[in-house]
């Protein structure tokens, strides 16, 4: 017998928590995630501009959360940035530790430092990595001061 913190699943006969299953459904969330993978796959062009649509009829409040996000993650909106621009310099080798990388920039945003490249990705001498060994906290005038120079 059920109790009425439990439901049992149309698609696979799963019983579990209420929490487990979607709110108006009796389908478990990874039916409904499997079902929602194979709509996608075979009508993407539909939605991916129904995506577009919401997105221009939405524009400002997208932006608006969006803004609100960066505000309350300064550190992982950095570290993310970081990523970004690395990944066109082709900087980021693939043995970095991407979660050592994020909490220094979690951790440079809660103490108010800049997150510094040892040795710089850009400079006539020589191009570093970036990557958990090349990376310093410093503060920002002194991050700033030192610019994209490297001292042999």
């Amino acid at each position: 017998m059920m109790s009425q913190d439990t439901k049992i699943c149309n698609h696979c006969g799963f019983e579990g928590d209420i929490s487990l299953f979607r709110k108006k459904e009796n389908l478990c969330k990874s039916c409904h995630n499997k079902k929602r993978r194979e709509y996608y796959s075979k009508n993407k062009e539909k939605e991916n501009q129904k995506c577009k649509e919401y997105y221009i009829n939405n524009k400002e409040k997208i932006q608006e959360v969006q803004k609100q996000w960066r505000k309350k993650n300064p550190g992982l909106w950095n570290a993310r940035s970081a990523r970004y621009r690395n990944a066109k310099l082709r900087a980021t080798p693939k043995w970095a530790n991407h979660a050592i990388i994020k909490d220094m920039y979690a951790k440079a945003a809660s103490k108010g430092q800049h997150v510094d490249h040892i040795v710089p990705l850009k400079n006539g001498l020589v191009c570093g990595l970036h990557c958990e060994d090349n990376l310093q906290l410093l503060d920002p005038a002194e991050n700033l001061s030192k610019g994209n120079s490297f001292n042999v």
